[in-house]
């Protein structure tokens, strides 16, 4: 049923080691416009990794109006408290 509603074989596919060892480079690739991207695990299973704009214009049905102004404010709150944390 994924496969009918994503092409899988056109996105990313990392491993979950290669997730852990270069990970800055995945989260830049996907804040870059390449979402969602693949990432499998040791046990076969696979996840997609979403950039939160994407995911949000693709599930934002799945909340409620109230979820999704409580979600942007956390959002809001994350970015003002590691706002210092990035590399400019």
């Amino acid at each position: 049923m994924l496969e009918e509603l994503v092409n899988l074989d056109r996105l990313p596919h990392f491993k979950q080691a290669e997730l852990e060892r270069r990970l800055d480079d995945v989260l830049l690739l996907i804040d870059e416009g390449q979402s969602p991207v693949v990432i499998h695990d040791d046990k076969g299973r696979r996840f997609l990794m979403f950039s939160w704009e994407d995911y949000f214009s693709r599930f934002r049905w799945l909340y409620t109006k109230d979820e999704l102004e409580e979600l942007e404010r956390a959002c809001r709150e994350y970015e003002e408290d590691t706002n210092d944390l990035l590399y400019k």
